[in-house]
């Protein structure tokens, strides 16, 4: 929330229990924008907040990304829309 967002983006998601999760973001062409989460994370509510910058800290164009999030098994993609 928002999307589409200028110039930040809140990620809400929930982990059914302790474990492994991996929440990343990916430009049109598939590749790796950037790891918001890439760490073992408690049960329950976590958020997230993606500034538009890539992993060296440099502003992404606008567009569209999508987010991917893998914990517990599961695999779930987004479609997110930066507009400047």
């Amino acid at each position: 929330v928002p999307n589409p967002f200028n110039p930040m983006t809140e990620i809400n998601f929930e982990m059914e229990k302790a474990g492994p999760a991996r929440v990343s973001i990916y430009d049109v062409s598939g590749r790796l924008v950037v790891n918001l989460v890439n760490e073992q994370l408690s049960g329950g509510p976590h958020v997230r907040v993606w500034q538009g910058r890539d992993g060296t800290g440099r502003q992404v164009p606008s567009g569209t990304y999508y987010l991917r999030m893998e914990a517990g098994g599961r695999v779930d993609h987004r479609k997110i829309m930066l507009l400047k």
